[in-house]
């Protein structure tokens, strides 16, 4: 399916950004079970300048939380993108994303994908509910 095929890029890719920010290929048996294609999808994929409000679903990140993790309605979001070399505020907003997605505990529900291209966009197109 679209959304078994989405799962199975979103894993390749995660894999390959822990690989390149240093982690071992041992540390990363949690990624095969990261995304459910049976979960609602929201992706989010663009450009990254501060003015889009990337961060905006970090406002209240306990309600994020729960809503990443409840045990009868879960969500699971894909976040992709990348700033302008020069945009600071970009990356801070960036930052901010991949150390919330970074938590153990909800790590297999939000997902940071880097160097968002058209390549990564039919994946997320295809796949996403929302």
């Amino acid at each position: 399916t679209l959304r078994a095929t989405l799962v199975a890029e979103v894993r390749r890719r995660l894999r390959a950004s822990w690989l390149q920010r240093g982690a071992a290929e041992a540390e990363l048996g949690w990624i095969d079970g990261v995304f459910d294609p049976d979960v609602l999808t929201v992706g989010f994929a663009r450009r990254v300048p501060t003015y889009k409000r990337l961060t905006l679903m970090l406002r209240d990140p306990q309600r994020l939380r729960s809503m990443l993790l409840d045990p009868d309605r879960p969500v699971q979001r894909v976040v992709a993108g990348k700033s302008h070399p020069a945009d600071e505020g970009g990356k801070a907003l960036i930052q901010q994303v991949v150390r919330f997605a970074d938590d153990p505990e909800v790590r297999h529900r939000i997902v940071f994908l880097p160097d968002y291209d058209m390549s990564m966009a039919r994946y997320l197109y295809w796949g996403c509910d929302v």
